[in-house]
């Protein structure tokens, strides 16, 4: 399970920079119109693929977790379930097709071209290898993935009427990335033949786990197809920058995911005292880190957006401010709902969680979108993932019977240290050239403010750090 946490670390490490770089040069190169024009591209296909997915990825990898040691169950799961896929997105890219090529309801050239992640996205095998703990593949595959895109865009995009190139680029890259998989399944799936007998209850139980993926892209995209055809694609984009640079919350969710089928066999062999005790465990190193990368972004966002982004992107400073806090609230519901509550066969209170929020993010974006432009959809989405979030809180205190206080016990140390942090990165920041090394200087310092202090405090979650380096 080590292995599979630091793989999946350096993935997301890998990631992060890829994509701070994307934006980065997107802002640049293509300006706000061009990052909202491939933005809002991508949100259409992000539809797509998830409706076409039937919540059947979620589902595969869980029950591969729970069977990864009988071989003819994994070969049963796995031949359903590729079938149920490259079912669904066929007929899910014809009507893709239909809506932007016949009947042309959006003739942005880059929505077009997302049709070709959308169907590569049925050949995406990478939820067997979750399910097996064989994390290794999908990290090198990606990782070459993302690095080879970022150079083909550095080379290939030039300006603001190479938008259509860039997406091309990217999407070709997901295409490669999930097509190469395939050469890696491992054999003795194709020793036993397909079983179609159980073929309703692998599309019953992925459509269990579709619901609460509808409401997770209402959070995801419903504030960028508002903004896109509302407010237009200068909003878009500014609201796009914004959220990206708190995307650092991917690297914390690394634990949470690499955890999660082993959770999963604990909870299937009805080991539950050590499934409890090792989701405190990552809901306590959550906090550990989740706290210092909020407030820290929050402190950094005066001096990094001038040099990254470029004075004409000023504006996202403040939205960063705002969307910080989303770096918690996607923590914390990674555990509640993710982890806990879809493990342990407790979705539909995942699903209550998501979808009542994606239901008030509906309401106040209809009414705050006029009045406060893109600030607006920003409250309207952190308001929306709160409320979510603690009905999944909830639902892990009565059903699955773990303490929350409990949970939280030893976290406010976390919350002190990271405000203090920020107050000292900020004053830094007025002392320290706007530039790379300005902003290095005070992660820097950050960095070694907080922990060097909780070092000095004995913290478990350094003392376990330390440890798992010593076992690479």
């Amino acid at each position: 399970m080590k292995k599979n946490v630091i793989y999946n670390t350096i993935y997301r490490i890998i990631r992060i920079i890829t994509q701070l770089y994307v934006i980065s040069f997107a802002s640049r190169k293509l300006g706000a119109n061009g990052l909202g024009e491939y933005t809002l591209a991508m949100t259409y296909a992000n539809y797509a693929i998830m409706l076409a997915n039937l919540g059947s990825d979620r589902f595969a990898s869980r029950e591969i977790a729970y069977y990864r040691n009988d071989e003819r169950m994994v070969s049963e799961i796995f031949k359903n379930i590729m079938l149920i896929r490259i079912l669904s997105f066929g007929f899910i890219g014809e009507i893709y097709y239909i809506l932007f090529f016949v009947l042309h309801i959006n003739d942005n050239y880059s929505i077009k071209i997302c049709i070709i992640q959308i169907l590569s996205y049925a050949f995406d095998v990478s939820w067997l290898f979750i399910g097996l703990e064989n994390m290794s593949k999908i990290v090198i595959k990606n990782s070459i993935v993302q690095i080879g895109s970022v150079i083909l865009i550095s080379l290939f995009a030039k300006n603001s009427n190479h938008t259509s190139r860039c997406t091309f680029i990217m999407v070709m890259g997901i295409a490669f990335g999930n097509i190469i998989l395939l050469k890696d399944i491992p054999r003795y799936i194709f020793q036993y033949k397909l079983k179609l007998k159980n073929l309703g209850y692998y599309i019953r139980n992925s459509i269990s786990m579709f619901i609460p993926n509808i409401a997770i892209q209402v959070y995801v995209s419903l504030d960028k197809i508002l903004l896109g055809n509302v407010l237009g694609n200068y909003q878009l984009g500014l609201y796009e920058a914004s959220c990206k640079l708190v995307d650092a919350t991917a690297l914390v969710q690394a634990a949470v995911v690499a955890t999660t089928p082993t959770l999963a066999f604990l909870y299937a062999n009805q080991k539950k005292d050590r499934f409890l005790e090792q989701a405190k465990k990552t809901f306590r190193m959550i906090n550990f880190l989740a706290f210092p990368m909020c407030f820290g972004m929050i402190g950094i966002a005066a001096n990094f957006v001038p040099w990254y982004l470029g004075k004409d992107m000023m504006e996202v400073v403040n939205l960063m401010y705002l969307s910080a806090f989303f770096i918690l609230t996607k923590c914390w519901s990674c555990v509640f709902g993710d982890q806990i509550l879809m493990v342990s066969q407790n979705q539909k209170y995942y699903t209550y969680g998501v979808v009542t929020g994606a239901v008030l993010d509906i309401i106040l974006n209809i009414l705050l979108i006029y009045p406060f432009q893109v600030y607006g959809v920003l409250v309207a989405s952190l308001v929306a993932e709160y409320i979510g979030m603690i009905i999944m809180m909830q639902a892990v205190k009565k059903k699955i019977g773990i303490s929350i206080k409990r949970l939280y016990k030893g976290t406010g140390k976390y919350l002190i240290l990271s405000i203090c942090m920020c107050i000292l990165i900020y004053l830094v920041g007025l002392k320290t050239p706007i530039s790379l090394l300005g902003t290095f200087m005070q992660v820097a310092i950050g960095i070694i403010f907080y922990f060097v202090i909780l070092f000095f405090c004995h913290d478990e979650n350094i003392t376990q750090i330390r440890k798992i380096l010593l076992h690479i």
